[in-house]
């Protein structure tokens, strides 16, 4: 048996049969990566098995991310900044995953270098995956890692930079730190994206409107998750204040009753065009099953009309009305409004209906966002869609002033480590000027440290930031002052034995909470050792661990150099390396104790 084509699927009226077979061939796509990890395995139980994502949006790939993420140990992919946002959320805690830098996504720029190391760990992805590694021999590129005669070029060691200082500590806070939970919660609609195969709206797309929204929300500063249809049916919305809908056509019976469900239940839902159009099979419906919630109607089947100018006027209770001129705008022209109110038109048709504060339909696919045609319409729509999301009561991730503008465009991520809470700040590297200034308002009453540079912050409640393109800024807050560190490490140790270490962190109250130390040792001549550099985490500011000495460690003077990576406080103690025992048992392990503070 032939399955039929999309264009055959379409010309029939029977995309059921096509929706269905590409997302059987999703997941027999998924059953082969695992049964080749499973043949794998037979030979190294413990190997992590995955593959490698081709670039592009082309839907016959097979990439269901929700799938592929959640059961693949390793998977590389393309740094899209919707897939990278789809994998965060359903990525495995023990995955390998992470965006591979090559070809088209190489770093261009000093700028790019920076910044993807970051990238990657603020999505909590644990590897740096990049391309060619060596230029060629006839015409270099600068784009490798090594020169065909092995020298880094200069892009290649801004990364590396970047990878250090990740390593030296702060990757490992953020990829141990507890991202905090997300407001917003965008549907991430499979069937749809092959119902727009089979049976497209014009140019619009689902991957297009999802780009859009991924783009807006961060300008906003808002956080979010993807969550895909198995997410709903199985565990619901309760997690989430607000649910996205970007050009969901296609949605099952089970998805749109929890939707219902999570509106009933005080939350609010934003939809370019009405959702369930189809079932989630790619059945066509004879009215988008979601019109009731929005308060509308169709008086005939899903329309797109012609793009113009739309002036929408929001008005707020209580508030000044909000008032934007968005273009490009393509409505619904089927759309009627029952319940819902109409806050401006175009093409002669309603867009921006809400009902109540609870949902508002667009009624038009978001314009393209941010891509540099139309800065007016684009500052006009985070004006629009912020006053929204003050209503819904959910809030940014951080107050951010920006000189010059309201956007900051780049990642801005909040984390919690222990009682410490984090915030991330990372510059997109295209950005159009060559420095942001912004002021960062955090809580003045605790004592707050800028991590990278080590040191507390004097005045939280307004502190201005300088990040060039590319920069990253991160930030911990704390109910407590850090005043010291101690150490407890032994006078001297026999190469190939353990230097044992205990640390002691030290306060301005009695009960210190969960750190995280960067360990060096520093050889006689003061270089750093870079393999036994190590993090280690102190629940209740209490610790120890070990560096295991080669047996071929030069004798001498060493130094074990830590420093808290959330403070920056930092001590040091000299130990003496002596050479290899001759009878291990007459070795004293018992350390003393010597204590510093910075």
């Amino acid at each position: 048996m032939r399955p039929r084509s999309a264009p055959e699927a379409a010309s029939a009226d029977s995309l059921a049969s096509w929706v269905d077979f590409r997302r059987y061939m999703d997941s027999v796509f998924v059953g082969v990566h695992l049964h080749g990890r499973e043949a794998v395995r037979a030979v190294d139980p413990r190997a992590s098995v995955g593959f490698v994502a081709r670039p592009g949006d082309n839907v016959y790939y097979g990439y269901d991310w929700r799938q592929l993420a959640s059961r693949l140990d390793v998977l590389g992919f393309p740094p899209d900044p919707v897939v990278v946002e789809k994998v965060r959320a359903y990525r495995g805690p023990d995955s390998w995953a992470g965006a591979v830098f090559e070809g088209r996504y190489a770093p261009q720029s000093f700028a790019e270098a920076r910044w993807f190391p970051w990238y990657e760990v603020m999505h909590g992805m644990p590897v740096v995956w990049g391309g060619a590694a060596y230029g060629g021999a006839e015409v270099e590129s600068p784009w490798a890692a090594l020169t065909p005669g092995g020298r880094p070029f200069p892009v290649f060691a801004e990364t590396a930079r970047s990878v250090r200082e990740l390593r030296g500590g702060a990757g490992a806070l953020l990829l141990r730190a507890q991202r905090s939970p997300a407001p917003i919660a965008i549907y991430d609609s499979q069937a749809s994206v092959y119902v727009d195969e089979a049976a497209p709206l014009g140019n619009w797309r689902v991957r297009r409107a999802t780009r859009g929204f991924v783009a807006l929300l961060k300008d906003l500063r808002y956080s979010f998750d993807f969550v895909c249809a198995d997410d709903v049916r199985r565990a619901g919305l309760d997690d989430y204040a607000v649910l996205v809908l970007p050009m969901v056509r296609a949605i099952g019976d089970s998805e749109a009753a929890a939707i219902s469900t999570f509106r009933e239940r005080g939350g609010r839902i934003l939809a370019d065009i009405v959702p369930g159009e189809f079932d989630g099979h790619g059945k066509r419906r004879s009215a988008p099953m979601l019109d009731p919630l929005f308060g509308v109607r169709h008086a005939g089947p899903v329309a797109i009309g012609e793009p113009g100018p739309a002036e929408v006027r929001l008005d707020r209770e209580g508030k000044k009305s909000v008032t934007g001129t968005l273009t490009g705008i393509s409505p619904d022209v089927a759309v009627e409004a029952t319940e819902a109110r109409g806050y401006g038109a175009a093409g002669g048709a309603p867009v921006w209906l809400a009902q109540g504060g609870d949902t508002l339909l667009l009624n038009h696919p978001l314009p393209d966002y941010a891509d540099g045609t139309a800065e007016d319409a684009d500052a006009a729509l985070r004006k629009l869609m912020r006053a929204w999301l003050e209503e819904t009561g959910i809030e940014p991730v951080v107050a951010l002033g920006v000189k010059g503008g309201d956007a900051f465009r780049g990642e801005c991520v909040k984390y919690t480590f222990g009682e410490a809470t984090l915030l991330a700040l990372l510059r997109d590297p295209g950005d159009g000027k060559d420095r942001a200034r912004l002021v960062l308002r955090a809580d003045r009453t605790r004592p707050t440290y800028d991590v990278r540079r080590g040191e507390r912050v004097p005045r939280p409640h307004r502190l201005r930031i300088t990040l060039e393109r590319g920069a990253a800024a991160l930030f911990a807050s704390l109910p407590y002052e850090v005043t010291g560190l101690a150490l407890v490490v032994p006078p001297e140790v026999h190469a190939g034995r353990r230097l044992e270490i205990g640390y002691v962190l030290r306060t301005d109250n009695d009960s210190p909470g969960k750190h995280l130390l960067h360990v060096e040792l520093h050889q006689p001549d003061g270089d750093p050792i870079p393999y036994y550099a190590k993090n280690v985490v102190c629940e209740g500011g209490v610790g120890k661990s070990y560096i295991p000495l080669s047996l071929s460690e030069h004798p001498g003077s060493y130094v074990v150099h830590v420093r808290d990576v959330l403070s920056g406080v930092s001590t040091q103690e000299r130990v003496k390396i002596l050479p290899p025992a001759q009878d291990p048992e007459r070795v004293s392990r018992q350390p003393s104790v010597v204590s510093s503070q910075s």
